[in-house]
């Protein structure tokens, strides 16, 4: 058989233009639909969840927010979210977006050691964890500064934590003596929104093409898998290459690979009708299937 050159037969959907970011293409200024929900908490439904105008503002207040918190007003250009999912963890990942923050996103199983890798690998200007795996991210923490070669980004990451201040547990943790508030403390207030900003523009010279998120592949074969398959391989005498552990690999994914993806995804996958179809959040935020759902 020659060869040739296989092509869908699906019709290529609308893409959106190359100086569209992720934030615009979800969360453009002519948003749509502003007063339906977007995100509803599973636990609490009818008193926790966010409208997509809700949604919208807040991510801007949070990037504005970050924003003035570093220096010179410029965004941080990479922060680090270990959290499992909530309503609050997406919101986290638009504030990211709106100034064009790399997002870094941890497996929530993380071992501290696990989670050192991620760290030492993007040494994030901010992280934000929930306070359940605090003392984890804290353990991390100190181990890296205790690393001659990570030690001056360690001393001045800031943390944040996932939850709302109404949610904050009653005991305070501190990080360098400092008290870790919420993630909405860094918001702006309405006023101090600058006039007429809806998020940064990617510059002309990148566009599309640059990072929006750092995703990590799993990087390792769980011993078990492992000793099973050692073992399978020695009853059968099956000429198996031994099963080796690797550090899990950060992958740049951009603003057109999610963008487009989304598109096709819901154009040939899931078609859904606006304000009657419901998606459950099952698969982990952290993990780029359930981000990218």
């Amino acid at each position: 058989m020659p060869n040739s050159i296989l092509t869908s037969h699906y019709p290529t959907p609308p893409l959106p233009s190359p100086s569209t970011s992720l934030f615009h293409f979800y969360l453009p200024r002519n948003l749509e639909r502003p007063d339906d929900l977007a995100f509803v908490s599973a636990e609490h439904p009818t008193t926790s969840s966010y409208t997509r105008r809700q949604f919208r503002t807040n991510a801007l207040k949070l990037g504005a927010g970050l924003k003035r918190r570093s220096s010179g007003s410029k965004a941080p250009t990479l922060a680090l979210v270990f959290s499992p999912n909530s309503i609050h963890y997406p919101l986290i990942f638009f504030g990211l977006q709106s100034i064009l923050t790399i997002a870094s996103l941890a497996n929530a199983n993380y071992t501290p050691k696990e989670l050192c890798h991620q760290l030492r690998d993007g040494k994030p200007r901010v992280l934000f964890v929930h306070p359940g795996l605090w003392q984890i991210a804290e353990e991390s923490l100190k181990i890296l500064g205790g690393e001659p070669g990570e030690r001056g980004w360690v001393n001045e990451v800031e943390v944040y934590f996932t939850v709302p201040t109404s949610e904050l547990p009653a005991q305070k943790a501190k990080y360098r003596s400092n008290e870790i508030k919420s993630f909405d403390s860094l918001y702006v207030e309405d006023k101090d929104l600058p006039e007429g900003w809806a998020g940064d523009e990617l510059d002309d010279e990148e566009k599309d093409d640059r990072t929006a998120v750092l995703c990590y592949s799993s990087g390792t074969v769980s011993r078990f898998s492992r000793g099973f398959f050692n073992i399978l391989a020695r009853l059968r005498s099956l000429n198996l290459p031994a099963l080796q552990t690797a550090l899990p690999k950060g992958v740049s994914t951009t603003h057109r690979n999610l963008s487009h993806v989304a598109i096709k995804a819901r154009e040939l996958l899931m078609p859904l009708v606006p304000g009657q179809d419901k998606i459950v959040g099952v698969l982990p935020f952290f993990h780029i299937y359930g981000m990218v759902k």
